[in-house]
């Protein structure tokens, strides 16, 4: 199944999961020009991150207008200290705040 076959203009919502063992940012960069261009669904994303790419996934979500709603700011901190970590987070954008292409 692509993009192509589902009719996203009837929907009002989308949620992701991505668990891919440190190769979140080659999934998000794959997922970056359909967060834009579907900027007007609320979108949930829950992302398994490793501590080695937090920073970058993080400035990710932040740049395509994604907020954290879970874990809380203490247990991200906590999570980011220990190298070889993973935790999943879970992002959260409203519907129609999306970056414009």
């Amino acid at each position: 199944m692509t993009t192509q076959d589902i009719d996203f203009s009837k929907l009002k919502k989308a949620a992701f999961k991505i668990d891919v063992e440190g190769h979140e940012l080659a999934v998000l960069a794959g997922m970056e020009l359909f967060l834009r261009s579907y900027d007007y669904l609320e979108m949930l994303i829950v992302v398994e991150v490793h501590s080695l790419n937090f920073d970058n996934v993080k400035r990710f979500f932040e740049a395509n207008d994604f907020k954290l709603s879970w874990p809380d700011a203490e247990a991200v901190t906590a999570f980011h200290q220990r190298d070889g970590a993973a935790i999943d987070l879970i992002y959260h954008r409203p519907r129609g705040t999306g970056v414009a292409i």
